[in-house]
């Protein structure tokens, strides 16, 4: 301990320049497009979070909060859409042999895009991999669309009979939504997708501005090329979101 106390000052403020520079970044965007944004961490806007969507925000043991949020219209080719971006952190405790306590400490990127029209079934698909696909051989509720890609890059999850919700979840993932949602996975990454009522939700993992080139150490300015990646990000995002909207039946 002798040896680390010394060095926890510089990490912590190291820590906050970076958060400084990340907030700047989006502050400059929110403005640029006329949208609000708040970087302060809002235990109470999780709270309202996993009550209306639980399988996304009913994570951690401590610390849930939802920060750097964006609320805004994004104008689209086709229509204007209504969206909310903001980072989920959570705490997940776990104990050692020893009973001591060690904390793992997580970021997820959420984008909320609001339908002009309530879906009859609420559903959420997660991104296919080796494990997802081991369980699903045994699972008699999978559903398949048309499109193998599609069906390689997300498996389908609800509630009730597949009988029932098996019809309207397919009138939902038309081909056009089908197409969409694999564009934007190979250009943004692996992500889950949430429908429910009329708001859909996409969480990434991560933050949603992951690596900087600002350095306040080297300059105190900020560097374009990260307004220029974030406005990029969202951009792509929202874009192919307000594409989907219109196909969603």
């Amino acid at each position: 301990w002798f040896l680390i106390l010394p060095f926890l000052p510089p990490i912590a403020y190291i820590h906050r320049m970076r958060k400084l520079q990340r907030d700047l970044v989006k502050m400059m965007i929110a403005r640029e497009h006329q949208w609000l944004y708040s970087p302060d961490e809002n235990h109470n806007r999780w709270g309202r979070f996993v009550t209306r969507f639980s399988e996304f925000f009913q994570k951690g043991d401590e610390s849930q909060n939802l920060q750097d949020e964006f609320w805004g219209d994004f104008q689209g080719e086709k229509q204007t859409v209504p969206f909310y971006s903001g980072v989920f952190e959570y705490t997940v405790v776990t104990r050692g042999r020893r009973g001591r306590k060690h904390r793992s400490t997580y970021y997820k990127t959420i984008v909320a895009v609001k339908l002009n029209k309530t879906l009859k079934t609420d559903f959420r698909l997660e991104p296919e991999g080796a494990l997802m696909r081991f369980f699903n051989f045994f699972r008699k509720k999978e559903i398949d669309t048309e499109s193998e890609e599609f069906n390689k890059a997300f498996a389908v999850f609800y509630q009730g009979e597949k009988v029932e919700k098996e019809l309207e979840i397919v009138k939902v993932l038309s081909p056009a939504v089908q197409m969409k949602l694999v564009e934007l996975k190979k250009s943004e990454g692996p992500f889950a997708l949430l429908f429910r009522n009329d708001a859909v939700l996409f969480m990434w993992s991560g933050m949603l501005l992951q690596k900087m080139h600002t350095k306040f150490f080297k300059k105190v300015a900020l560097d374009e090329r990260d307004k220029e990646d974030l406005n990029r990000k969202l951009k792509a995002i929202l874009e192919i979101t307000s594409e989907m909207v219109p196909f969603l039946d």
